[in-house]
């Protein structure tokens, strides 16, 4: 089994548990990706393969990580504003900024060593 499709089985996994929880008809919201749009493009292939249609059944909106500390917060409670559904991070840096400010919403991640975060 490929690294990625680990990855695709875990959002999509979040993704099916807070849409049964809601309302069944209820369609995914966001998928917030923290990540340049090229990185994230195997997982968009892969969901699009499992019948995840952006604009059909799942909307994704990319956010850049500024290399700044106070910017990069800025784009955390950007993203949280949107209210995703889950978020995908591609970074400890990234991670380590979404981490302190939201319990609520799932965070798949990527490339991430834990040196210095506490996982919950």
């Amino acid at each position: 089994m490929k690294r990625r499709d680990v990855i695709v089985g875990a959002v999509l996994m979040m993704v099916s548990v807070r849409c049964i929880a809601g309302d069944a008809q209820q369609q995914l919201k966001t998928l917030a990706v923290f990540s340049p749009r090229f990185h994230a493009s195997a997982l968009i292939s892969a969901l699009q393969a499992l019948g995840w249609v952006e604009g059909r059944n799942i909307h994704i909106e990319f956010f850049d990580s500024p290399s700044d500390l106070d910017a990069r917060r800025a784009v955390v409670h950007a993203i949280l504003a949107r209210s995703p559904d889950i978020i995908f991070a591609n970074s400890s840096a990234v991670l380590s900024a979404l981490q302190p400010e939201t319990s609520a919403v799932p965070i798949v991640f990527v490339g991430v060593c834990q040196s210095g975060l506490s996982m919950r």
